[in-house]
């Protein structure tokens, strides 16, 4: 994840809704002409689900976790 620090490269963490098919490259492309070079994802992690605690808010620390592991 990018936190602004040397080095480090942003990742995005994606889960498609049911039903819908996603692509690294596709999705790369997609933000490529949305975003400043720096912020295009250098890698792309699709997820069957994103982390959520009980309120159904995403759990960052356990993307972090899962980015180190990658």
């Amino acid at each position: 994840m990018n936190r602004g620090r040397k080095g480090e490269q942003p990742i995005a963490f994606v889960s498609a809704n049911d039903g819908a098919v996603l692509e690294e490259k596709t999705l790369q492309r997609f933000v490529k002409g949305r975003l400043a070079d720096y912020k295009v994802p250098r890698q792309v992690v699709l997820l069957p689900a994103l982390p959520r605690n009980a309120t159904g808010k995403i759990l960052k620390t356990r993307l972090r976790e899962l980015a180190v592991a990658e």
